[in-house]
């Protein structure tokens, strides 16, 4: 016998969310499009605000625009890292992420 796993459904416990793409739109403000067809903007001022010999790099937003997305995480040539998952959860409880609805267009349709 086999037993199948069933996805879980989006926002459950435990799932495991990606990045797909991370977007400068200016100052400390990303545009992020999670896997689920979720995305959303997130001001990440009170972060680079913190302390931190990591973060402190982050402050100019030159550099701040730098970010990519690698491994499940925003990445910065610094090597400072932010969890998608965490970061999904901090824009979901602040009422930052919306759903795309319809057919899902591929970068390879334009």
């Amino acid at each position: 016998m086999t037993l199948m796993k069933r996805p879980l459904p989006p926002g459950a416990p435990g799932r495991f969310v990606e990045i797909f793409v991370a977007e400068p739109i200016g100052g400390f403000k990303l545009s992020i499009a999670f896997s689920g067809r979720e995305y959303g903007v997130h001001d990440f001022s009170a972060m680079v605000a913190t302390d931190g010999e990591r973060v402190a790099p982050l402050r100019d937003p030159d550099y701040f625009a730098r970010v990519q997305v690698g491994f499940h995480a925003l990445v910065w040539p610094n090597g400072f890292r932010v969890d998608a998952n965490d970061l999904h959860d901090r824009m979901k409880a602040a009422g930052e992420l919306h759903r795309r609805r319809g057919k899902l267009r591929s970068f390879l349709d334009n």
